[in-house]
């Protein structure tokens, strides 16, 4: 192979990677009809199980890593603020 040959396949390469990827993404979106979103408000389809649970979790994690910059401004490191 040739640079020129290479040159032009690592093009195409870039140019056609964007448009897989979004063509993928786009194609799991679909609209929901109303009698189905019932099914997906169930507990079940929740990322986080116990939304307590993941509270406490953020704020022990948010206490910890405010000295780093975290999303919160900087405060304890223990968590009973």
């Amino acid at each position: 192979m040739t640079s020129k040959h290479c040159s032009h396949h690592a093009k195409s390469i870039m140019l056609l990677t964007p448009i897989c990827l979004a063509t993928l993404v786009l194609g799991a979106c679909a609209p929901v009809q109303p009698w189905q979103r019932g099914h997906l408000a169930l507990d079940v389809m929740a990322l986080d199980e116990d939304p307590m649970l993941a509270s406490i979790n953020q704020h022990i994690y948010e206490s910890k890593e405010a000295s780093s910059g975290s999303i919160s401004p900087a405060g304890g490191g223990c968590g009973c603020n």
